[in-house]
């Protein structure tokens, strides 16, 4: 679930940070991202509240997000890091064909960490989860593709 802008906005004050104007933008902006922008993406939704705000402002914050742990940066192999505005632990699946992103609730009782990691004195700090492959829309539409051209190849 993403964490609502005036929790956001707490987080800094509760730090001892100024609430900046850049700062609330981009906290309302997090709250409304429900497709997983990258961090370019919520600098240009940003431009078009404030022409003038930086995309250093912008990565700045966000990492402040998530070293407060109230946002995720995420890298999915779609290119830049992605912003997502929940925290809590869960999977995403990545469709191949269009890039949209879904966000999968992991099982409870998954194992946090391999025994093997634990073994070797390595303390695992985060996961990443993420399944490839192709959304609803996008199979639907390959399916439609194969058969259409299965049609065209059996009247030659």
């Amino acid at each position: 679930m993403p964490v609502p802008a005036t929790d956001l906005i707490t987080a800094f004050r509760a730090r001892g940070m100024k609430i900046t104007p850049q700062r609330q933008l981009l906290c309302s902006l997090i709250e409304e991202a429900h497709d997983h922008p990258t961090v370019e993406t919520l600098h240009l939704r940003a431009m078009q509240k404030m022409p003038t705000i930086s995309l250093k402002t912008v990565y700045t914050t966000l990492t402040e997000l998530a070293e407060f742990g109230l946002i995720r940066l995420v890298p999915l192999g779609t290119g830049s890091l992605r912003v997502d505005p929940d925290p809590t632990p869960h999977a995403h699946l990545v469709c191949r064909d269009c890039g949209s992103i879904i966000d999968q609730p992991l099982e409870p009782n998954l194992a946090p960490a391999p025994a093997q990691a634990e073994d070797l004195g390595f303390i695992v700090e985060e996961r990443d989860v993420i399944y490839r492959g192709r959304c609803a829309a996008c199979a639907k539409k390959s399916a439609a593709q194969i058969s259409e051209e299965g049609d065209v190849g059996g009247h030659a």
